[in-house]
């Protein structure tokens, strides 16, 4: 039973071991960033966008903890943005 256990779990090693080579890196201006760091600041600047939108609609007050809302909103445009921009 051990012996059938090892090659897949070399296996699975070397799967992970190829997993840092799937990052896409974007060069911005002579600096290679990866892209995720790339769509947290889309993230980050489209929910103060929104921000914006709420606290203009008077909807802010509705919206519940705020401490809870804006991260969890940064979170979702930048998951958002990485599938529009890079798995699209």
């Amino acid at each position: 039973m051990r012996r059938r256990r090892r090659p897949r779990l070399l296996l699975a090693l070397a799967l992970l071991a190829t997993l840092p080579g799937c990052d896409p890196a974007l060069n911005l201006w002579g600096s290679v960033l990866p892209a995720w760091v790339v769509c947290l600041a889309l993230g980050v600047a489209l929910a103060g966008l929104l921000r914006w939108v709420f606290a203009r609609a008077g909807l802010e007050p509705h919206l519940g903890p705020l401490v809870l809302v804006y991260p969890a909103l940064v979170l979702l445009l930048t998951c958002l943005s990485w599938i529009v921009l890079f798995r699209g």
